[in-house]
């Protein structure tokens, strides 16, 4: 009897030890390569690593995004250990659709509003300019953006981006890293149901 259940011990850890977290994929982008972040004159965080607008289009466009975890960054460039969202209240983090017209439908509860599922959508620009520090961007109307620093479509599709997370009481704009997972088709259709304008 041994005998049989000793090889299905056997694939079952070597197939468990296949699969990698989505942490484990994205350590080393989510430090910025053992880099500290880097600020602008303009106080906006950048980081190492980048999307060329093909790919984006290609692999990220047409998709839904559910947010994995954020870390924040701190003044001086660094990832800060504790994952932002965690013991954060009256502030939700955010998953995205790509729409194929240079959109993007950000999805959200809101804690002002009763936990209320919404969404708001808008149009943005493709940073693609290899020499702006902010290459790989997405530029939004009220001068936010989303620098995309990492991507991959293996086993676990995600993507890794630095974006603004909030403003300080003195008006200093908090960054953070995230990672976002691939929805699937029925967690899209979810999002696009149940959240509102």
């Amino acid at each position: 009897m041994s005998l049989i259940f000793l090889p299905l011990m056997c694939l079952t850890a070597c197939n468990s030890e296949d699969v990698e977290t989505l942490l484990s994929i994205w350590e080393n982008t989510i430090d910025n390569h053992g880099c500290n972040y880097d600020f602008d004159a303009q106080g906006r965080c950048y980081g190492t690593g980048s999307i060329g607008e093909a790919n984006f289009k290609a692999n990220l466009v047409g998709h839904g995004w559910k947010h994995y975890a954020t870390w924040e960054i701190s003044q001086d460039g660094k990832r800060m250990s504790n994952e932002y969202y965690g013991n954060m209240y009256g502030v939700s983090p955010h998953s995205f659709y790509f729409g194929l017209d240079r959109t993007v439908t950000r999805y959200y509860t809101s804690d002002a509003e009763a936990m209320t599922k919404k969404c708001v959508t808008e149009k943005y620009t493709f940073n693609d300019e290899a020499t702006s520090l902010l290459h790989s961007s997405l530029m939004f109307d009220d001068s936010s953006y989303m620098q995309i620093v990492g991507w991959t479509m293996g086993q676990i599709a995600s993507f890794c981006v630095i974006e603004p997370l909030g403003v300080t009481s003195a008006g200093k704009a908090i960054y953070g890293v995230s990672i976002y997972e691939k929805m699937t088709d029925a967690e899209l259709k979810d999002f696009q149901s149940n959240y509102h304008q």
